[in-house]
């Protein structure tokens, strides 16, 4: 397995087979709400890793920005507080996507 973090094996849970998780599938749904899904390499099971409607994606592009500001931000305490509403917004956007998840997958 290669250093990329981003390598991970998973395990079917319909075959048991395991395989490196793939580059993830976008099909885009009704209202521009967009499914990131892969395969089981086996046996073709779906997994839907999440769902993401235009204010999940905005707030993701908004957190991409505070990100790269916090990396160039010079003080500890800047940085601190950059930091804490990062991980504050990380909350909230999960929060959106499970919400959003269980819309979709219950309704």
């Amino acid at each position: 397995m290669s250093n990329n973090k981003q390598d991970a094996i998973v395990t079917c849970n319909d075959c048991f087979a395991e395989f490196l998780l793939p580059k993830l599938k976008r099909t885009v749904l009704k209202d521009l709400v967009y499914k990131f899904y892969f395969y089981c390499p086996d046996c073709n099971h779906e997994y839907v890793s999440y769902y993401t409607n235009q204010k999940i994606r905005r707030d993701i592009k908004r957190q991409e920005k505070r990100w790269k500001e916090y990396r160039n931000t010079m003080t500890e305490e800047v940085q601190r507080e950059m930091l804490a509403k990062i991980n504050r917004e990380d909350k909230l956007i999960k929060r959106e996507m499970d919400a959003l998840m269980e819309r979709i997958t219950y309704s």
